[in-house]
């Protein structure tokens, strides 16, 4: 790399050789992917990152920050939906499933270096059962119940998203029994905290009304039930009812059918925020989708699976 220094006066401050600049002097100016293409440097090298607004020196294999700021994380936090329950023909509709449930853990100063647990829970696989935790660090979010066969499911007035207001529950499905149709899922929870209403369109997670962004819908109940936003799946009136919707923890919708197997949960997710002076490392096991910034933070979506990371 070839450099060039043009000065207007350098002056000796003392005979032991330190140097001293009547004006200030201005490193070179990169962006951190530019500092990152950079070829040719030699130890002691140092530029100055623009994106993380850090002085940095190559340490003849990396470059480092001189200063960064202190490490702080947070996470939202979502456990899979629950399947919903078939019915029995000509009696009963199946209900619609919960929801999970959505946590979120306060902002956090971290320890860079250490491992913090990911876990991605799954939706309810078959009729009635639970959907799986999901986990970041300390905080763990359920995952929403399962409805069995002709049960009359969760009402709408007990289960709703109004709820989420004190962190306790999940939206849930609609009761269907004696052949009522009309039992909706309970609405979800509303966070736009992670990703708003056009990230969460890009990166297909949570499901989007107008500006806000719904996780944890509940299922509809069977025959014509409809499914809360959060991606709760509506109910059907053939078929094994309908999947939640996958990234959203939405619950399953229900069916008229014991044979129905299509009424899953929706996977439940994950998403940290952590200060952008530091990125992440990734164990094996964990499926992560994108990550992008936003103000003096990064943000890192997990859709699956079970592992750890490390902030660096």
């Amino acid at each position: 790399m070839v450099s060039k220094i043009k000065v207007d006066e350098i002056e000796s401050s003392q005979s032991g050789g330190s140097i001293s600049y009547n004006s200030s002097m201005k490193l070179k100016q990169y962006t951190t992917a530019q500092i990152n293409a950079l070829t040719g440097m030699t130890s002691g090298e140092m530029v100055y990152d623009t994106d993380l607004n850090t002085i940095k020196f190559f340490d003849g294999t990396d470059w480092q920050a001189l200063f960064r700021a202190t490490l702080f994380f947070s996470a939202l936090v979502v456990g899979g939906g629950g399947a919903a329950g078939g019915g029995v023909a000509g009696q009963w509709y199946g209900s619609g499933a919960a929801g999970g449930l959505l946590r979120v853990q306060s902002q956090t100063e971290g320890v860079s270096g250490a491992n913090y647990t990911v876990t991605v829970g799954a939706g309810g696989a078959t009729v009635g059962t639970q959907g799986s935790t999901s986990t970041f660090n300390t905080t763990n979010a359920p995952g929403g119940g399962g409805t069995t066969t002709s049960r009359t499911g969760a009402n709408n007035s007990d289960y709703s998203g109004s709820y989420y207001a004190s962190g306790t529950r999940a939206g849930a499905g609609g009761g269907a029994g004696g052949n009522a149709s009309n039992g909706n899922g309970g609405i979800g929870a509303i966070n736009n905290d992670f990703v708003n209403a056009t990230q969460a369109g890009t990166y297909s997670v949570g499901e989007v009304s107008g500006s806000d962004v719904y996780w944890g819908g509940g299922g509809g109940g069977g025959n014509d039930g409809t499914g809360g936003l959060g991606g709760g799946a509506n109910g059907t009136g053939s078929g094994g009812g309908s999947a939640g919707t996958i990234n959203t923890g939405g619950g399953g919708g229900g069916g008229p059918s014991n044979s129905g197997n299509n009424n899953s949960g929706g996977s439940g997710i994950v998403i940290i925020k952590y200060s952008k002076q530091y990125d992440v490392s990734i164990g094996a096991g964990l499926v992560a989708a994108n990550e992008f910034e936003s103000g003096d933070f990064k943000y890192r979506i997990f859709t699956a699976g079970t592992g750890t990371v490390s902030f660096v």
